[in-house]
């Protein structure tokens, strides 16, 4: 298994997939031609805040390479580095973003709890829905965390609680505190954002993250799903199947063969949104809590949308 080293430097960041030695070699002299670029444009680096990130499984390769940052010292290799808000973890999992943003949540919702004397359902949902969901929701199509059930339950541990608290909630369980304050879960905002993200794709909203489509005059357009191939080690294959190239075709796929087309209104977005919502309105929404149970395996569309499936 080969390493991937990857340098951060400020708003730089150098990217390659590094087999050997000498592969170290050449990613170090393209650090330095980058260095000698900023030095020549009367620019410069902060070396201070360089950070390494390593991925792969090649231990003995990642402790006899090293690479140096623009002042010459060797630059820290961390376990996790920061890019645009996300947590970017060297183990390739998100695990580290998701606890720090249900903290932040979490803190946040005690704010709001504590500064407020209100408890009316309307401004309620008004301080959940731009104070704490809005950390919740950040960039999620990325750190989904579709292939664990503890983080997704991890996730939904802020909603759940918060929405307890508003008047009239009270005797209500998770499920039916759903349906009344007509709230989507944690998960199931999650996927539908990434359903979406897939529509843009489509439809040359957003840059195109390396997924395909079919067409077919029966089925509509339908996106690729990469194979997973089953000679790859275990935890790459589970890497790949929770990716988002990976989990995005067969959510959009379970949609209706009637919206999986091109949309030639004057604002696609728009109406794509009021009829995903329609069908998602209709799918059971059922996160996993203590004393109740799904007819399904999880509350994943991929399970909840079997009659949608063509």
């Amino acid at each position: 298994m080969s390493s991937f080293a990857s340098s951060f430097a400020d708003d730089t960041k150098l990217v390659s997939a590094i087999k050997s030695v000498m592969d170290a070699h050449k990613f170090q002299q393209d650090l330095d031609s980058v260095y000698d670029w900023a030095n020549q444009s009367n620019m410069s680096f902060n070396g201070d805040k360089f950070q390494l990130l390593r991925y792969g499984q090649d231990e003995l390769l990642k402790e006899s390479t090293s690479y140096t940052d623009c002042n010459g010292k060797q630059i820290a290799v961390t376990s996790n580095a920061k890019d645009l808000g996300v947590l970017m973890s060297s183990d390739g999992t998100f695990v580290d973003h998701i606890a720090s943003i249900v903290q932040k949540a979490t803190q946040m919702s005690g704010w709001v709890l504590r500064t407020f004397y209100t408890r009316e359902r309307q401004p309620m949902m008004i301080l959940y829905k731009s104070l704490i969901l809005s950390r919740l929701d950040y960039c999620c199509a990325l750190w989904n965390p579709n292939g664990s059930a503890q983080l997704i339950d991890k996730i939904e541990s802020v909603q759940r609680s918060f929405t307890r608290k508003i008047q009239g909630m009270n005797g209500l369980n998770y499920w039916e505190r759903l349906q009344s304050l007509r709230l989507y879960s944690v998960q199931r905002r999650r996927e539908r954002y990434v359903i979406l993200y897939v529509f843009k794709i489509l439809h040359g909203l957003v840059p195109n993250c390396g997924i395909t489509f079919n067409e077919n005059l029966r089925t509509g357009i339908r996106a690729v799903v990469p194979i997973v191939k089953n000679t790859l080690p275990s935890h790459i294959r589970k890497l790949r199947s929770n990716s988002f190239t990976h989990v995005a075709p067969l959510l959009y796929n379970l949609l209706p063969t009637c919206m999986r087309r091109m949309y030639i209104e004057k604002d696609p977005l728009s109406v794509f949104k009021r009829e995903l919502d329609s069908v998602l309105y209709c799918v059971p929404d059922e996160p996993t809590i203590p004393g109740l149970f799904r007819n399904v395996k999880s509350n994943s569309l991929v399970h909840q949308m079997t009659s949608y499936i063509i």
